[in-house]
């Protein structure tokens, strides 16, 4: 899969993916206190 020109193993993606999606997860309970 490229990405920028540069091809990004899809491993890297997903990892990349996950994080975010628990960094949002994290968010939005502390948003509800």
């Amino acid at each position: 899969m490229k990405f920028g020109g540069r091809v990004v193993p899809l491993f890297l993606i997903k990892g990349e993916v996950v994080r975010g999606y628990h960094k949002d997860r994290v968010l939005a309970l502390v948003n509800e206190y």
